[in-house]
């Protein structure tokens, strides 16, 4: 016999159990008697293989074992919320690298094989095709989505986003930042009134004091320690939060959802399959491909509720003008008085960069007053002119 022969008896081997498919009542809706009977008939009271047939029996049942224990590690450990879990995530890449089976191909019994070794090789015959249905759809379709899950950083990438947004929530800097507009325009506001009544002897740190600005700024107008430190923590977080930073966030978040979807669409054929299949597999081996539907399935629930849900929830945030987080990216909510567009417009990055902008809004309000003692100087020249502050105290 030729070895295309040999080959084509093979295929035969494993192509001879599909008409099952069609003729068998559907797993799931038969009872655990009628299982155990179809079993019992099928299976006999022994089951054996020996030589190269068991080793290859071994690395078929290792490949979907290990590949279970390792998507079931990733939900354990909750490896989408947790960055330093993440070569757990990756070791779970390195196996879905790992074909399940790398061919369909038949083993033949001996004809003078007893009926435990013929049936040995029927167990593993039938475990091939099942193997070989999970490869071509749903082991095809996690590996992708786990790629792209570690290539496009997302779960470092949540906690990024989580971290900056809560903080930003609980340090309530607009509450803080609307306090001050009202204080700089308390402050301009008392300055031109010191002008229109030509009031001279009322000094600087007195307005500041009056308009209350001297809770955020020190005897120098400057701002004071807190007000600075709170704003440059803002920037660094904003940073984190960019235009380009959203951009690559939102489209990284719509990949991995509809690639987590359509994993679970194949993970829905492949069980069809395994529904009129199941029959043909050793209870044993139903176990072990159960098993891998049950860790994908849990797998796939984390992805959609700790990835995706809360990415799409983190990115609405930043886009709502209505927000702590969105006010704050936009500059928008929390300045009536129009204090920080001292140095210019919202910026189109969503980086403002509150530090300099206070830095200016106080500048301006200095500059406010001395541009009163100049005029004051104007108005009263050298006679009554030498008893006015000569600069800012």
């Amino acid at each position: 016999m030729g070895k295309g022969e040999v080959m084509k008896k093979r295929w035969i081997a494993v192509i001879a159990l599909m008409p099952v498919l069609v003729m068998a009542k559907p797993f799931g809706a038969m009872s655990e008697e009628e299982i155990k009977a179809s079993d019992s008939s099928r299976w006999g009271n022994r089951v054996s293989l020996s030589g190269e047939p068991a080793e290859e029996m071994g690395r078929l049942t290792d490949n979907i074992r290990i590949l279970s224990e390792k998507l079931k590690a990733c939900t354990e450990e909750i490896v989408m919320l947790r960055p330093d879990k993440i070569d757990v995530l990756k070791e779970l890449a390195n196996t879905l690298a790992i074909q399940l089976v790398a061919d369909n191909v038949g083993r033949l019994a001996k004809p003078d094989d007893p009926p435990h070794v013929q049936r040995g090789y029927e167990r593993l015959n039938s475990f091939k095709v099942m193997l070989q249905a999970l490869e071509r759809k749903s082991r095809k379709k996690l590996r992708i989505l786990v790629t792209d899950i570690i290539g496009f950083q997302m779960v470092e990438r949540r906690s990024r986003w989580s971290s900056v947004q809560l903080r930003l929530e609980n340090l309530k800097t607009t509450s803080l930042y609307r306090d001050l507009d009202t204080a700089f325009e308390s402050f301009m506001n008392n300055v031109d009134k010191l002008t229109s009544g030509n009031i001279f002897d009322v000094t600087g740190t007195e307005v500041m004091r009056v308009s209350k600005l001297d809770d955020f700024a020190n005897a120098d107008c400057k701002a004071n320690h807190t007000l600075d430190g709170r704003s440059r923590v803002v920037d660094r977080y904003l940073l984190v939060m960019n235009r380009d930073a959203l951009n690559a966030y939102q489209k990284y978040t719509a990949t991995i959802k509809t690639e987590s979807a359509d994993t679970l669409s194949a993970l829905a054929e492949d069980y069809e399959f395994y529904e009129k299949y199941a029959l043909q597999l050793l209870p044993a081996d139903r176990k072990l491909v159960e098993q891998f539907f049950k860790e994908v399935s849990q797998f796939l629930e984390h992805i959609d509720t700790f990835l995706v849900k809360e990415s799409e929830k983190m990115l609405q945030k930043a886009q709502d003008k209505s927000t702590e987080v969105g006010q704050l990216r936009f500059c928008t909510g929390f300045a009536s008085h129009r204090a920080f567009f001292a140095t210019g417009p919202v910026k189109d990055d969503c980086c403002q960069g509150y530090a300099r902008r206070v830095r200016v809004m106080l500048e301006d309000c200095k500059k406010r007053y001395m541009k009163h003692l100049d005029l004051m100087r104007q108005r009263y020249g050298e006679t009554r002119g030498k008893y006015i502050p000569k600069g800012w105290q």
